[in-house]
């Protein structure tokens, strides 16, 4: 099945640094029946081409511009589903001219890797509820997302699917006995990501296990930079036992996670799945996490929770220790999460879901017309 997929607007699909949205795509489409006629769309300026065919266009911030170049290119390639990636604006631009182009309709997917905006006022849920319509089908990167989408949109129940994030876990696989004393973290350095409430956990764990060490690969830096340093200038007093790398390849985030003992994901928001999660459980290391959102899904049981809240620096810090000073149960989580990991998220098998789900998506979109 001939398969176009829109990145969003920013998307250069990078090999060296891509985003958790071009992460799972590339993972997903490398093990598809389709791979062969799948076309990815992004924005040009990639450093590296891609195993997958590609389609780089002039970077557009217009969604209306964007979706007449896009559609363009849709036209010619002609494929059986058409599936947009994120950003609401740029994919219900493209789904509104789609829907007017001459000959049979071209049933277009909405693939969501965030959970939905606050409903708002009555003029944003009558807009919300117009573009969503758009589509033939919305996919969910967990199925608390596809939860709360049915729960808002219920006679668009049977258009809404799950399918979890997945990683090509034999890529991250390293053995989960005998770690560095390390405790990693990797993420937008952004108040969301709880980089604050982690650094001074940090700075009490570290004083309290002189032989443990700590690395920060830290993503989208100049964004939140002055805040970013602020929550930071305590753990220099540490020298070499703090290792902080800003925008750090993606290679080298999972060489950071293949060595740490522990990798912390203190998230303050409800995260939609939580794809680091599944990364640092392949990678063979214990995790500790807040459970917000989709991190509770992507871990099952095989993650330490540290729910935030009160005193939530200090708790973590408490999480951190206990594992630290505990090197069985630490090894033992470690190596029950890398077998969660493989087991439901390896991308092989969730490639094939994606598969049939596109091809019921076209099929109901034939019924229907």
């Amino acid at each position: 099945m001939r398969v176009v997929i829109v990145l969003p607007p920013g998307s250069r699909f990078d090999v060296d640094r891509p985003t958790s949205i071009e992460t799972v795509v590339r993972s997903l489409g490398a093990h598809s029946h389709d791979r062969d006629a799948l076309t990815v769309i992004c924005d040009d300026g990639a450093e590296r081409g891609d195993a997958l065919t590609t389609l780089a266009i002039t970077p557009e911030r217009s969604p209306v511009r964007r979706a007449r170049i896009v559609a363009d290119h849709i036209a010619r390639l002609k494929p059986d589903l058409v599936e947009v990636h994120q950003h609401m604006p740029s994919a219900a631009a493209l789904a509104k001219r789609l829907r007017r182009a001459p000959g049979p309709p071209i049933p277009v997917i909405l693939y969501r890797h965030n959970l939905l905006p606050d409903a708002g006022n009555l003029l944003k849920q009558w807009r919300h509820r117009r573009r969503v319509a758009l589509f033939d089908g919305h996919l969910f990167v967990s199925e608390m997302g596809r939860a709360q989408f049915v729960d808002r949109y219920p006679e668009l129940a049977d258009r809404a699917t799950a399918i979890p994030n997945a990683i090509e876990t034999a890529l991250w696989a390293a053995r989960a006995k005998d770690r560095l004393p390390l405790i990693a973290f990797a993420g937008r350095a952004a108040p969301e990501k709880g980089l604050a409430p982690l650094c001074v956990a940090l700075e009490t764990m570290l004083d309290a296990a002189p032989g443990w060490r700590a690395g920060l690969a830290l993503r989208d830096w100049s964004t939140h930079q002055a805040w970013s340093e602020a929550q930071l200038r305590p753990l220099a007093r540490f020298g070499d036992r703090v290792t902080v790398v800003h925008n750090a390849p993606y290679a080298a985030v999972r060489t950071l996670f293949q060595r740490a003992a522990i990798v912390v994901i203190p998230s303050l928001w409800r995260e939609p799945f939580g794809l680091v999660a599944i990364e640092a459980h392949a990678a063979g290391s214990a995790v500790v996490s807040s459970g917000m959102g989709g991190l509770a899904e992507a871990s099952g049981d095989h993650a330490l929770v540290v729910p935030p809240g009160d005193d939530f620096a200090a708790r973590l810090a408490e999480g951190l220790l206990w594992l630290a000073n505990q090197p069985e149960e630490r090894e033992a989580l470690a190596a029950a999460g890398q077998a969660h990991a493989v087991q439901v998220h390896d991308a092989h098998d969730r490639s094939r879901e994606l598969d049939a789900t596109r091809r019921r998506f076209r099929k109901a979109v034939s019924v229907r017309h």
